[in-house]
């Protein structure tokens, strides 16, 4: 009996610990809104497993930009990136509802990156795909799912990988 109560209390602190300090998200942030993008922000909030140029004005000069965010309901979360390396990058944000599947989301990913390369304007000859969180998985299964070996042949990689409890100061 008396090993039968210290489990209850274990399990009782571990289910109060869970639901306390469990992941946050941040506020999401307007910046597109306040640029007069709102269709732009529309486009980011709706998930739907598409890339989107956030960058104004596409310059060929540039090297591209990809953002993935993390498993959240809330992709504005990359969008502190977006302010700081616009000037300097074409940049792109990888928009998915994390509820599907990953092989669904990755093959997505995959499929939206051929059509990127396929674009007249972007060779994506220097492309960086920064990941955060979860979507260091998602970028790993479309890599290993793709039909085209050379699709990311050319893809540095910057991997943002904090614990759980501390996404929020991540941010």
């Amino acid at each position: 009996k008396f090993l039968e109560k210290k489990w209850l209390w274990f399990f009782m602190f571990a289910l109060a610990g869970f639901f306390l300090s469990g992941c946050k998200t941040a506020p999401m942030d307007n910046l597109l809104v306040a640029e007069g993008q709102t269709n732009l922000m529309q486009q980011v909030m709706a998930r739907k497993d598409k890339i989107i140029l956030l960058s104004p004005n596409f310059k060929a000069d540039e090297p591209t930009l990809l953002l993935l965010h993390g498993a959240t309901d809330d992709p504005t979360e990359m969008l502190e990136i977006f302010k700081e390396y616009r000037r300097n990058y074409n940049v792109y944000l990888y928009s998915y509802n994390f509820h599907r599947s990953i092989n669904k989301v990755a093959s997505d990913l995959a499929r939206e990156l051929k059509i990127l390369k396929a674009t007249e304007n972007n060779p994506n000859e220097n492309m960086v795909v920064i990941t955060f969180s979860y979507s260091a998985i998602v970028l790993r299964m479309a890599v290993i799912t793709a039909d085209d070996p050379a699709l990311f042949s050319r893809v540095s990689l910057v991997q943002l990988v904090p614990t759980c409890a501390g996404l929020f100061v991540a941010r």
